[in-house]
């Protein structure tokens, strides 16, 4: 069984527009010389998607069904991202970071301390 070629191109750049890795490097400040930051960024996406959920009072149920699902997208991101980060680790011990790693305050925009 052969496969159209642009349903599959269309899928793959969909899918790695996505990626946590692909975000990570390209973002405005980059993530380039700290390893697996495309992982972490995936880890903090899914906790400042999970404390917003719980602290938004208006439509707490909806927000519990779309951060359960956009978790399920990020777990199996973050299986694309540790692959795509380990090949980006000689590129990252080689290059020195221009841009501290992102936190989840800095990422979340608030302090998520208690």
């Amino acid at each position: 069984m052969r496969l159209p070629i642009l349903p599959v191109v269309l899928c793959l750049s969909v899918s790695v527009s996505g990626c946590g890795t692909v975000r990570s490097k390209l973002a405005e400040e980059s993530q380039v010389g700290h390893p697996y930051s495309g992982v972490s960024y995936d880890a903090l996406a899914a906790k400042c998607l999970w404390k917003q959920t719980t602290e938004n009072g208006t439509s707490y149920r909806s927000g519990v069904d779309i951060a359960a699902f956009a978790s399920v997208y990020l777990v199996i991101d973050g299986a694309f991202s540790l692959l795509a980060d380990t090949a980006f680790l000689p590129i990252d011990f080689a290059v020195t970071p221009r841009h501290e790693r992102v936190t989840a305050d800095k990422m979340c925009g608030e302090s998520l301390s208690p």
